[in-house]
C-alpha cells in the first residue's frame, strides 16, 4: 500500500522528486518510503493521499494501523450518515 501511494502520488506530482518538493523532504526519504525501510509520518500519509486524490483516512489505516483503522472507520460512518 505505501509504495502504491508513493508511485501515484509520485506520478501526479511529476517525478518522486518533485513529490519530496512537494513534501519539502529530501529526496533519500521519499525513495526510503519506497523501499518501505522508513515510514513516513501521519502528515506525511495525508498528504501524499491528497495528491493522489486517495481518502487520507484510509491511507492512514492501511499504512500505519492501529488506532487509524478505528478512525477511518468511524469517518466512514460518519460520511454516511451525512
Amino acid at each position: 500500500m505505501l509504495q502504491d501511494l508513493v508511485d501515484d502520488a509520485a506520478a501526479i506530482a511529476g517525478s518522486k522528486y518533485k513529490l519530496s518538493q512537494l513534501l519539502n523532504k529530501p529526496p533519500g526519504r521519499v525513495y526510503l518510503w519506497k523501499l518501505g525501510t522508513q515510514l513516513p509520518t501521519p502528515e506525511d500519509i495525508v498528504a501524499m493521499a491528497m495528491v493522489a486524490g486517495r481518502d487520507p483516512f484510509d491511507a492512514l489505516a492501511h499504512i500505519r494501523g492501529g488506532f487509524w483503522v478505528e478512525i477511518a472507520q468511524v469517518v466512514r460512518i460518519w460520511r454516511h450518515t451525512k
